[in-house]
């Protein structure tokens, strides 16, 4: 993974952590806004604008609390960490009501 260490605006070299940060947060936080006036009305329905829709769908039933819990009593109480820096031993303690 690559850092961003510099970033050019307006001809304007940015180095500074916050200020690239802000930036784009200004670039990406406001391309709907910016281009919507691009996009032509129309009297079609979203689902229509997919050429070719998968036949092949997949739907996903809500999950229950007690699922949840019982993933999580099921989980290796190992002692390292995993990619969220969150050991399994603290999930397994956290009540439920937390995590959801």
């Amino acid at each position: 993974m690559s850092v961003v260490d510099r970033f050019v605006v307006n001809d304007r070299v940015i180095n500074e952590p916050n200020e690239i940060s802000n930036k784009f947060c200004d670039v990406f936080g406001n391309i709907g806004k910016d281009i919507q006036g691009q996009i032509p009305n129309t009297n079609k329905h979203w689902i229509d604008f997919f050429k070719d829709r998968e036949s092949k769908s997949m739907f996903l039933t809500p999950t229950t609390v007690m699922e949840v819990k019982d993933i999580l009593c099921s989980l290796k109480s190992k002692k390292s960490i995993g990619h969220d820096r969150i050991r399994n031993e603290i999930l397994k303690i956290t009540p439920v009501a937390v995590l959801l």
